[in-house]
């Protein structure tokens, strides 16, 4: 079920951000599936696949805080991904979603 709050911030997001489906499914903690499907009934305009974003990669030295630590590479010098991180509490959380999501597959 979707409360008329959850109806809303759907509508905000899908209407004013560049957040894919996936991205704004996952804010508001729900399967993108059914994301998509709620959107639809309340007859929201489609939306076609997200502009490509250009990734930027930093040196460890370059990274500021509130940016992801994850290694995008093996070589000299080692490069970090530095998008923003949603959690800023370093010790516990140093990537962004993207990259937290794909370092947990199969941790439970």
């Amino acid at each position: 079920m979707w409360t008329d709050d959850q109806e809303t911030q759907l509508a905000g997001l899908w209407t004013t951000t560049r957040k894919t489906q996936r991205e704004i499914a996952e804010d508001l903690e729900r399967p993108q599936s059914s994301a998509r499907w709620k959107a639809h009934e309340l007859g929201l305009a489609e939306r076609g696949p997200a502009p490509a974003r250009v990734r930027t990669y930093r040196p460890l030295l370059d990274l500021e805080h509130g940016m992801c630590r994850y290694p995008v590479n093996n070589g000299s010098p080692y490069l970090f991904c530095s998008e923003p991180r949603e959690r800023l509490d370093l010790e516990s959380d140093p990537y962004c979603a993207y990259h937290r999501r794909i370092s947990r597959v199969g941790r439970r």
